[in-house]
């Protein structure tokens, strides 16, 4: 899986750029060639973009490939079909039996709020930071 940007324009909310880094986000004022709006782009108008690089959760031949002269962008729920479609733990995460141990071990001990107050938000930042790697 991979991770970009998208640029919604606040006007129009077509979505008008995508860019691979946040780095790369443009700063200042530029026009969005859907309503031809001069915008800036705010914190609210930025949203994670997932890219699946990865076929194996689709049908063989569910997905052909198209011809297009740009590149496509879907609806910004178009991941709800694969998260309702099951199986997607199993694609995103693939843990061993000491690594799962481990985060569940992790989850429990924030859960049933064990130890102290920095000692239960250490764990959470352990458990965020290994789920996220």
């Amino acid at each position: 899986m991979s991770v970009s940007y998208g640029i919604r324009c606040p006007e129009c909310n077509m979505l008008i750029k995508r860019v691979s880094s946040s780095t790369e986000i443009p700063e200042g004022i530029f026009e969005c060639y859907g309503c031809n709006e001069e915008i800036e782009a705010t914190p609210k108008d930025i949203e994670i973009m997932y890219s699946l690089t990865d076929n194996r959760i689709f049908i063989n031949g569910q997905q052909v490939e198209i011809n297009l002269p740009a590149r496509a962008v879907v609806h910004e729920d178009s991941m709800e079909s694969v998260f309702l479609a099951g199986g997607v733990n199993e694609y995103l995460f693939q843990l061993s039996d000491e690594q799962y141990r481990h985060l569940l071990d992790m989850y429990i001990k924030v859960e049933n709020h064990k130890g102290t107050t920095k000692s239960i938000g250490d764990t959470l930042e352990e458990l965020t930071e290994k789920l996220f790697q």
